[in-house]
């Protein structure tokens, strides 16, 4: 198995190609900047088997009318169960399939519009990092060959020279010996395998990368090296990043904005301290309460006020025949009436900026957890007072080497 090196400080830019102007450290002005990215109204629906008795196929709405804008610089996280669509929608901003309906504009340029060769140029601005590092590596190619065939085929690098000083920096840029550029791929582990694809991404200085679980495969500790790059690199070069991902501790620690899906729309968007410390929607509500805690509520006092964590039950309903009306409220513990009927749209709540959520009683629910929180505060308090007491009784049996009485064990 090979050994990673310790990275040198990045810099992916080479004497053959001019480097990019450096980015400001601050995170865009979203109202003021004109978007590097936008997506319009997508839909991508995937045709079936044809059905029994010749009916026609069924439609898997795998994306089902998504807006979005990404702007230069930040990091727009997308979270959300398994099946929801995040893959989906990241292969559509790259145009790698094509949209049912609606638009994909690069500064402002309908990539729809495009020929090949107009689309191959503008491909180098957008560049993706694939989820399985297995299969997204040539494996008839030498990981050399593999980072070289960009820089050869958009004129970043030309001779022989120039293509392995570029190759080389690349592979210490991800933690990876240079010597190794002339083994194959399976030679590599997965999460080395995984960062020859995030060399392969950062080879032809894109503006735009979308992380597709682009740090799943690596180590915890390879894992935080490799998300403090990408956010150096967002730094220096000004990239902006779709960083599709299930660990939400990551999502927290590099995105600027996140959006929620579920079954193939955006239940909820916005800056990740309101996502993350303000929810409005149950479903968001659910996924964080998912994370495992350290400490459980009810060992705080949570069970004895009253408050439970939100516990999703069953799966996500079947995608080619979504429920009417809102389409989370087949497992919404909040679900009413008018759920089933009439479907929530994106909306901001007074005073909430840009955070938006796709809930009918998105008010009422933020203010019935805002009281829980204040109760299970009030109630914690009590508890950690109990423990602490008890825990000094027993450290002070134990400096005395007697074990403590039943009185003393007890707060």
């Amino acid at each position: 198995m090979v050994t990673a090196s310790p990275p040198p400080p990045p810099s992916p830019a080479s004497a053959t190609s001019p480097a990019p102007a450096p980015a400001p450290a601050t995170s865009p002005d979203l109202d003021q900047a004109p978007p590097l990215l936008q997506v319009e109204g997508v839909v991508r629906h995937f045709a079936t088997a044809r059905r029994l008795l010749g009916r026609g196929a069924a439609k898997v709405r795998a994306v089902d009318g998504v807006d979005l804008a990404v702007a230069a610089g930040e990091t727009l996280g997308v979270v959300g169960e398994s099946g929801c669509g995040k893959s989906t929608l990241g292969r559509l901003m790259l145009r790698l399939i094509e949209p049912t309906a609606g638009r994909v504009l690069l500064e402002g340029e309908d990539l729809a519009t495009l020929d090949a060769a107009s689309l191959r140029a503008r491909r180098r601005l957008l560049q993706m990092i694939f989820q399985d590092p297995y299969s997204s590596l040539n494996p008839t190619m030498t990981v050399g060959e593999i980072l070289a065939e960009p820089l050869r085929l958009h004129g970043i690098a030309r001779s022989a020279a120039a293509v392995g000083e570029r190759v080389a920096g690349l592979l210490r840029i991800v933690g990876l010996d240079p010597v190794h550029a002339s083994r194959y791929p399976h030679e590599f582990s997965g999460g080395q395998r995984q960062r020859v694809g995030i060399a392969r991404a950062l080879a032809v200085e894109p503006r735009l990368i979308v992380c597709d679980e682009a740090v799943s495969a690596l180590d915890v500790s390879v894992q935080a090296q490799v998300i403090n790059l990408m956010m150096d690199l967002q730094r220096r070069f000004g990239l902006a990043y779709v960083f599709i991902a299930h660990d939400l501790a990551v999502v927290r620690h590099i995105a600027s904005r996140v959006a929620v899906m579920y079954l193939g729309r955006i239940v909820e968007i916005g800056d990740k301290e309101a996502i993350f410390e303000r929810p409005r929607h149950p479903y968001t509500r659910a996924l964080l309460d998912a994370v495992p805690q350290p400490v459980p509520r009810d060992a705080r006092g949570g069970a004895a006020a009253g408050v439970r964590r939100l516990v999703l039950e069953g799966d996500i309903p079947n995608p080619s025949a979504p429920p009417a009306g809102c389409r989370f409220h087949t497992r919404c513990p909040y679900v009413q009436p008018r759920c089933r009927t009439e479907e929530p749209m994106l909306a901001p709540a007074p005073g909430a900026g840009e955070h938006r959520a796709a809930c009918h009683f998105a008010d009422q629910i933020a203010q019935q957890i805002a009281a829980s929180a204040s109760a299970v505060r009030a109630g914690g308090g009590q508890a950690d007072a109990a423990l602490a007491l008890r825990l000094q009784r027993l450290q002070q049996a134990f400096v005395r080497r007697t074990p403590p009485t039943e009185e003393q064990a007890s707060p």
